[in-house]
């Protein structure tokens, strides 16, 4: 007996068989050679991310500081921290990272939005430009930064590590 298929159902018999051969190709196609270009492309000495913060201006009642880390030996990636109400929330709290896409910046309306609600629900709200991002230090120039290095706090000295507890947490 010859049965009759509907026809969405022959229209996803065929994407599912296209699929199926393209991920056949796409692994015939020296994946082991693609993953290792990859590696070697995003493969960088380790370095310390020797994390400063500085004060900034509250935002809605809540502290905030700029932060710098290096994410090489060459660039120095830019950010801010928003804490949660410690009165409100305390002890350690969750951390939100909000990242731009392209074309944006850790001060975009979205981002900003983002991390000062994350802050308001009791996360420490973290923003970061991106690797290679205009506002973070390139090879050969000089970090960003107008505030003398007297004046930031180096998070190693003060004996905290920023990526889990800022000062005053």
């Amino acid at each position: 007996m010859h049965m009759k298929l509907p026809r969405m159902d022959v229209v996803r018999l065929l994407a599912a068989a296209l699929l199926w051969s393209l991920a056949a190709a796409i692994r015939a196609d020296g994946s082991s050679d693609t993953r290792a270009a990859y590696l070697k492309l995003i493969d960088r000495p380790l370095v310390a991310a020797k994390a400063e913060l500085d004060d900034m201006p509250a935002v809605s009642g809540l502290r905030k500081y700029h932060l710098w880390f290096w994410s090489d030996a060459s660039e120095r990636v830019p950010g801010y921290v928003l804490l949660p109400d410690a009165a409100q929330f305390k002890g350690r709290r969750p951390v939100v990272i909000a990242l731009h896409g392209t074309g944006g910046n850790k001060d975009n309306g979205q981002i900003a939005e983002i991390v000062l609600k994350a802050a308001r629900a009791g996360f420490i709200g973290v923003a970061i430009d991106g690797r290679f991002h205009a506002s973070a230090r390139a090879p050969g120039r000089a970090p960003r930064s107008t505030t003398p290095r007297s004046r930031r706090h180096s998070a190693a000295g003060r004996g905290t590590r920023c990526t889990t507890t800022p000062p005053g947490m």
